[in-house]
């Protein structure tokens, strides 16, 4: 499957440099540390096209943390809003992962030399967003 190729090629790059950083990476995607606080999330949202949309379940409620809609064309929108501005950097941080859309738009258009940093505070997100999205 792409998705695993891609996680296995950022694994090993990141293994690479940071070795403690991939080790703490794999050991939270294989067994994610849990409270009462945690949401589960979940996978059996679906777009109106079919696609999967991310969903955390927490307290009986589900929470869609993406639109039933196509959001690529607000994403788009949203982007291009921006301008070149963002580019004068060569860091970029990004606060979540979301769905991994905006992330990946930055990549497609960054510079070769940027730096992108994603922290993404959910346990729960992270393995879900690295594995599926």
């Amino acid at each position: 499957m792409m998705n695993d190729m891609i996680y296995m090629e950022n694994m090993d790059i990141l293994n690479n440099r940071y070795p403690e950083a991939a080790a703490f990476i794999s050991h939270s995607i294989e067994e994610p540390e849990r409270t009462e606080a945690d949401a589960d999330i979940i996978s059996d949202v679906y777009d109106i096209d079919g696609k999967v949309v991310l969903a955390a379940d927490k307290g009986g409620t589900t929470y869609r943390l993406d639109s039933l809609y196509d959001s690529k064309p607000i994403l788009d929108l949203w982007f291009e809003s921006l301008g070149d501005d963002w580019d004068y950097s060569s860091k970029l941080f990004l606060y979540g992962f979301g769905n991994g859309m905006y992330v990946r738009t930055f990549l497609e258009s960054a510079r070769r030399d940027c730096t992108v940093i994603v922290y993404e505070p959910s346990y729960e997100i992270f393995p879900t967003v690295i594995k599926n999205f």
